[in-house]
């Protein structure tokens, strides 16, 4: 075993180095495999409940990536799930008063700015191509990222251009396959996402202090230093997809 985590409705949840994720509720155990939407059967490191949109949403952090409870089986999310964790993070901040949670947001920012590709964008995968729905997600992480850490000018400036490049000049639309890596039953493809989370993307990099740049700072190049002077605060509330 190796990560546990009790979730609000009284489950117990086991992940095990098998890369299968165990439930305990009522008496019965069930288990989580390949079967049920874990694209590989890697170590399970990390499972954690945090709070998302209104409610609350259970995720497992393993070897293969990020992956997040969606009903009877997991959805594996690479950057999808980096802005929505950055928002439960500044929840969890403010409902626990004194948690530091300064290295899990320089991970994530080191991961971020580690990924990004030459031509200013981000992917699904390290292997696939970029494309807008995964910038949009890179760069509204960024945004709320800048509330507590410095984020080099140069990296926004060059995911805005990717993301701009991707918007028809006819229609103002962008265009993007879909954003999900991991099977599902039925193909989920919601076109006007493609659009909605640019634009939430471009709204969350722009502002008083969008030309802040971090020199060399704890992420190397790009740079990410704390900034103590920024209150951690989500800049509204976000009711995502499923």
């Amino acid at each position: 075993m190796q990560a546990v985590a009790a979730t609000r409705h009284g489950a117990v949840w086991f992940g095990m180095i098998t890369g299968h994720i165990l439930r305990y509720a009522e008496g019965t155990f069930t288990r989580f495999g390949t079967g049920e939407g874990l694209m590989v059967e890697k170590p399970v490191r990390v499972l954690a409940e945090a709070p998302l949109g209104k409610g609350f949403a259970l995720w497992a952090g393993t070897a293969d990536g990020l992956y997040r409870l969606d009903g009877a089986g997991w959805e594996w999310i690479e950057l999808g799930a980096g802005f929505r964790a950055q928002w439960a993070l500044l929840e969890w901040e403010r409902l626990s008063p004194g948690v530091d949670l300064m290295p899990a947001r320089v991970r994530s920012l080191r991961y971020l700015l580690e990924s990004q590709r030459a031509d200013g964008g981000w992917g699904q995968t390290d292997a696939a191509p970029s494309d807008a729905l995964s910038t949009a997600y890179a760069l509204a992480a960024l945004g709320v990222l800048r509330q507590s850490l410095a984020v080099g000018a140069a990296k926004l400036e060059a995911g805005r251009g990717y993301l701009l490049s991707q918007q028809a000049p006819d229609t103002g639309e962008f265009s993007s396959i879909p954003d999900i890596a991991g099977p599902r039953p039925f193909v989920f493809d919601t076109p006007l996402l493609a659009t909605i989370f640019p634009l939430l993307a471009l709204a969350l990099v722009r502002g008083r202090d969008a030309g802040r740049t971090g020199g060399t700072g704890a992420c190397g190049r790009g740079g990410a230093t704390s900034s103590s002077a920024t209150k951690h605060r989500a800049p509204f509330t976000h009711h995502s997809h499923g």
